[in-house]
Parts: structure tokens; sequence; C-alpha cells
């Protein structure tokens, strides 16, 4: 049988290269990393200073390449993940894209001058998302115009509607009133 033990009369002992685990009566272990299994001059030092005092029980090191790792003092390797980098980047000028007035004048008013203005819209759309700001203000102005070429002959049609049934309610009781009456 393999025993790491070296020494026979204390069996809590650690592995030879390995600090004792703190426990109750033993305090935490301040200082650089005590494992002695690998050579100082082999191993290259990719955790802080040596030089320093930190609490080595409960620091992780900070690693900047992905494939480095640290030894933690009982010769488990810590590895620490780092977070990506996020931009935030400004849009010069955000032209209003009028997707709902679009929705609404095809639906209601005019459905295909309404269908140009959602065109228009989506485009407008698309140039803001490309940053492109010269072609999204075109398609927005040209959005706004159908919309409201849209909602100026959905108005006029209802008024002309509304109109048409007074009108020719009033006919047919007139007609009705000198034809039965």
């Amino acid at each position: 049988m393999n025993d790491f033990n070296p020494s026979k009369e204390n069996p809590e002992a650690p592995p030879p290269g390995f600090a004792p685990m703190p426990g109750p009566a033993s305090p935490p272990n301040y200082g650089p990393p005590t494992n002695t299994m690998y050579s100082p001059a082999s191993t290259p030092n990719y955790g802080p200073p040596t030089n320093t005092m930190y609490n080595t029980a409960y620091t992780h090191y900070a690693v900047n390449h992905p494939m480095h790792s640290a030894v933690h003092p009982y010769g488990q390797h810590v590895v620490v993940t780092t977070q990506p980098t996020m931009f935030v980047t400004q849009l010069g000028t955000y032209a209003n894209d009028y997707l709902g007035y679009s929705i609404f004048t095809m639906l209601c008013c005019c459905l295909p001058i309404g269908i140009a203005a959602l065109v228009f819209s989506i485009n407008t759309r698309d140039a803001n998302n490309r940053a492109d700001s010269e072609q999204a203000r075109k398609s927005s102005n040209m959005a706004l115009i159908l919309n409201n070429v849209a909602l100026g002959l959905g108005i006029a049609c209802a008024i002309a509607w509304v109109t048409c049934v007074i009108y020719f309610n009033i006919a047919a009781r007139q007609y009705y009133s000198n034809y039965y009456g």
C-alpha cells in the first residue's frame, strides 16, 4: 500500500509539500503559498508577488491569461474567469420610425398608403440600426408624409360615408313619405 505520510507517529500530518489545513486549533496561513513539491526555478510565478503580506486562505489570484491558473496553498488549482468587456456606443441621431402610426393608418384609414408608410417605417428602423442617419431621416420623413396622407384620406372617406348615409336616409324618408303618404 502506498502511504503518503512520512511520519508514522502523526497520522494527521499533511503529505509532503502541503501546508496543514486550518482548523479551530491552527490559525490561517498568512503569507506566500507553502507548496514545495515544485522547485521555484522550474515553476513560473503566475500569482501575486511573494514579497507582500496577504491572506492566501481567502485570496483568489487575478490571472490575465486564460491558460494560467494560480496554485492554492493546499495544492488545488484556482481557475479565475474574467467577464467580457462591454462597449456602449451612442447613435448620433435617432430618427423616429412612426411604426405605430403606420400600422394604425394601414388598418384603420387607407390600406395601400398605410402599407407604403409601413415599408418606409421599417426602412427607417433598419437605417437607425446601421447608424445611417441621412437615410433614416429621409425614410422617416416619407413615412410621416404617407401616414398623414393616409390619415387625411381616411378621415375624408369617413366624412363622405357619414354624409352619404345621412343624405340617402333623408332622401329615402322623403321618397317613402311621398309614395305612401
